[in-house]
């Protein structure tokens, strides 16, 4: 049957833009429920908003099941409340990791002890919640060894790439699989990508535009202590460069926790905590082209070799042409006083910032666990954990390309409420907002709760109403295939809001340097109000759909 569209231009006043909480003490809920809700993880959802992931205890006490939920560009919860079960097998599920499938929606893997060894498991959610894999998920690669550590990447095509740590014979080994947009897998038995003697693990993945697979991870194949390789897979899962991978660590002392970017030169850049010194932990870091050829010092460049120890390393090249940033948790002030450094590298191994990286966060007490994005524009955006108030909270900061603070000295905050803080996610939208989540202890449970700040590191708040509507148009009116949207000369980033009579957001995107847009779906029918947000106004009106 055709689909009628009419357009009213009344205000709704019980209808407004942002579902977006600005108190940094209050947040958005993404799940409150009884027991516990933990590690919670996070990717885009490509129009604004996120997609969470996290272990929840809802059911039992004693294990886990995997939830997910998606917040909207405008702040809206748009799934079921407190999250989709992705699985609620009777055993254990654990570790969720989460990429994008590519078109809006999400691709999550976990550890599953469903077979009574540790397996990993995955499913692919669209962006309207719905589940599109066999129910409590299918296996990456069933067999009776234990599987853990996984990385996830999304291959392109609404598939994902899964890297791992796998118990071959003795010990760890790293293997890869791809599964295809059905969630079968492609690569037979998976890709080995190392298997010697003693053990390799804690991987970190890459891929490229051009489907280009690197991997790095610590391995102990010379029986005394870690060192860090690196490998590359072509889209097949072969091996390209030495077998078994390239060391880019030969030297004394433990090398270990690695991180990998895109160099956005074919390359990629490898960071990593090393205590050559046999004292404490430094910072240090490696660049290998496409070829495989390592193109810094031999045994990487020294990011921050200060007294005191350098872990907890992120890195970052997001948005970011001819640099990385590295961030860090920093005790050079003393163990009671850790801080928050970061630093910025060319890709000739240079240094950009002080010496010994950039004082980022320093409150009294501690400040832990970096996260760095890249802000859309060059700069990055720092999330830590600080105790200066004496629980833990999650604030932010944001960096310029040249390395200046750009928001408070102490940081933004971004979730403060009573009770503890932790387990920060943060993804940087091309905009220069940032979406964080949390697991937040302020009910005595462990919950899961979102924020999201603007470039200037202020939350995103309601934008005023104006009932000025001279350039909005929406044709054809009625229509019986689409609705077209015409908003000429509004600026750069226009948000395009429906929300049903409810008030409930059903969709949500960000128009870039275009003055049409075409509603492509087909909504059910009812009332529905639409919200076109530009950078100082909001424009509403009503939307009828007629069977």
């Amino acid at each position: 049957m055709k689909i009628i569209y009419a357009l009213f231009f009344v205000l709704m006043t019980n209808f407004i833009f942002s579902q977006w909480n600005s108190n940094p003490a209050i947040n958005n809920t993404i799940c409150v429920q009884t027991n516990k809700q933990t590690n919670p993880k996070m990717t885009s959802d490509l129009k604004g908003g996120a997609i969470i992931v996290w272990e929840d205890f809802r059911n039992d006490t004693s294990r886990a099941d995997i939830f997910v939920q998606r917040i909207s560009n405008g702040g809206t919860a748009m799934w079921t409340t407190h999250g989709v079960g992705i699985c609620v097998d009777t055993n254990n599920q654990a570790s969720p990791v989460i990429t994008t499938d590519s078109i809006g929606g999400a691709i999550i893997v976990w550890e599953d002890k469903r077979s009574g060894k540790k397996n990993l498991y995955a499913q692919r959610i669209d962006s309207s919640g719905t589940i599109q894999w066999a129910s409590n998920g299918v296996g990456v690669n069933l067999n009776t060894n234990n599987q853990g550590n996984a990385k996830l990447l999304p291959d392109g095509n609404k598939g994902a790439i899964i890297v791992w740590q796998d118990s071959i014979g003795t010990s760890y080994g790293i293997v890869a699989q791809r599964l295809n947009a059905a969630g079968v897998p492609q690569w037979a038995g998976g890709s080995v990508v190392s298997a010697l003697p003693f053990s390799q693990s804690n991987p970190k993945a890459q891929i490229s535009t051009a489907g280009e697979i690197f991997i790095t991870w610590q391995d102990k194949r010379n029986g005394a202590d870690f060192d860090v390789f690196v490998q590359k897979l072509n889209f097949s899962g072969a091996p390209q460069w030495l077998l078994n991978g390239i060391n880019l660590t030969n030297f004394g002392g433990t090398q270990s926790n690695p991180k990998i970017v895109l160099d956005n030169s074919g390359g990629v850049v490898v960071v990593w905590q090393d205590k050559r010194t046999a004292i404490d932990y430094d910072v240090y870091a490696q660049r290998i082209n496409a070829a495989g050829v390592i193109q810094w010092a031999a045994n990487g460049i020294g990011i921050s070799v200060a007294v005191g120890g350098q872990t907890a390393i992120d890195i970052t090249s997001q948005s970011m042409t001819n640099n990385v940033v590295i961030a860090w948790k920093d005790a050079r002030a003393g163990l009671n006083n850790i801080d928050i450094y970061a630093q910025s590298v060319n890709l000739a191994g240079v240094v950009q910032w002080p010496t010994n990286g950039l004082l980022v966060a320093n409150g009294i007490y501690n400040q832990i666990n970096p996260n760095v994005t890249g802000d859309g524009v060059g700069g990055s955006i720092i999330a830590y954990q600080d105790s200066s108030a004496g629980n833990w909270d999650i604030r932010s900061q944001h960096v310029s390309q040249a390395g200046t603070l750009l928001w408070n000295a102490a940081g933004a905050n971004v979730g403060i409420a009573t009770g503890h803080q932790i387990n920060h996610n943060n993804i940087g939208l091309l905009n220069g907002n940032s979406v964080y989540a949390f697991q937040d202890s302020r009910y005595g449970n462990k919950d899961i709760f979102a924020y999201k700040l603007d470039a200037l590191g202020n939350p995103i708040a309601v934008i005023p109403f104006s009932d000025n509507r001279v350039n909005i148009n929406v044709f054809p009116n009625p229509s019986t295939e689409t609705v077209m949207f015409h908003f000429p000369g509004m600026g750069e980033h226009t948000n395009l809001i429906l929300a049903d009579a409810s008030g409930n957001e059903i969709f949500s995107e960000e128009v870039t340097n275009a003055d049409f847009f075409e509603l492509k779906f087909k909504p059910k029918a009812g009332i529905y109000f639409y919200t076109i947000v530009t950078k100082n106004s909001s424009y509403k009106g009503k939307l009828i759909i007629l069977n």
